[in-house]
């Protein structure tokens, strides 16, 4: 698929202005020097002009994407997607993507991290020069077969049995602490919302102050429980940052590692939690140390 078709579906969905919408899409997932670059695109009338032919499709990426692949954060594109599609759009864009030139299925549940993976490769095979391509029983598993060959080779020159063994490590407690952080999260939602629905009545002081002391306990625990994830973290990108650019998952999982902290994970800061941000994470996460499981016992 390339980035114009790819470019064309969204753009039916979300809509807006044509420059601006493209713009936009073409900084999406981009740290500050992608966009940096993005920026010094339409510095003139000839910059706007070539802007404008990636979405119609007369220009391909494939010219910038070698100056903007490297700055590609696929948690910022979940944001991107996530702030800018509406979830009952989800069957709509869905069954678009059925129809496109690659008859790609994604499952409505899984919107936003399938549209990042598909977006990341695109962007991966224009920087080589190619057209992405995939089969018709899944995009996971067509990215799955395109890639582990060639991960298997990168991964058996960059990272020792030592560091093998190490990575494991890092990434089992990882996941587990995510998964404490997840049934905690979970917890304090519930109990916040049976709170909330009490009523100021007298009936319900005690009960009120029940709920609230088991919701203080439950943030104190996950506090603990971030405060270990960022020590792991921090040590799993001193390990991999130079070598996350051989594999699609290992770039993924350092992009997690290296913005764990972010407050939109924690319902500890209420005001900026975000519960499907921090769910995606985790998903995305779970996923990447899947694929790295199946593949580090064959290299």
């Amino acid at each position: 698929m390339k980035f114009s078709e790819f470019a064309q579906i969204l753009f039916s969905i979300i809509g807006g202005e044509r420059y601006a919408y493209t713009i936009d899409l073409l900084k999406s997932g981009l740290d500050a020097e992608g966009q940096g670059y993005i920026k010094s695109l339409r510095s003139d009338e000839a910059g706007k002009s070539r802007i404008r032919k990636f979405l119609s499709g007369k220009n391909d990426i494939t010219e910038i994407a070698p100056d903007i692949v490297n700055s590609f954060n696929p948690l910022l594109f979940v944001d991107y997607i996530l702030e800018t599609i509406d979830e009952s759009r989800y069957p709509e864009l869905c069954k678009k993507f059925v129809e496109s030139s690659d008859n790609l299925t994604i499952d409505e549940d899984d919107v936003p991290q399938r549209l990042t993976e598909i977006y990341e490769q695109i962007l991966q095979d224009a920087a080589k020069g190619k057209t992405t391509q995939y089969d018709n029983v899944s995009t996971q598993t067509s990215k799955d077969n395109s890639k582990t060959e060639g991960d298997n080779i990168a991964l058996s020159y960059i990272i020792t049995e030592v560091e093998k063994k190490v990575l494991l490590d890092l990434c089992k407690l990882i996941n587990r602490t995510l998964s404490h952080i997840k049934s905690d999260t979970d917890l304090i939602c519930n109990k916040q919302n049976e709170v909330n629905k009490l009523t100021d009545s007298e009936a319900y002081v005690r009960v009120k102050s029940y709920l609230e002391g088991q919701i203080g306990s439950l943030k104190k625990r996950l506090n603990e429980s971030y405060t270990k994830l960022e020590g792991i973290c921090s040590d799993l990108v001193s390990l991999l940052e130079s070598k996350k650019s051989f594999s699609a998952y290992l770039d993924t999982i350092v992009s997690i590692a290296k913005n764990i902290n972010r407050d939109e994970y924690k319902i500890t800061m209420p005001d900026k939690f975000k519960y499907n941000s921090f769910a995606v994470m985790i998903s995305s996460f779970n996923d990447s140390y899947n694929r790295l499981l199946r593949n580090i016992d064959k290299i």
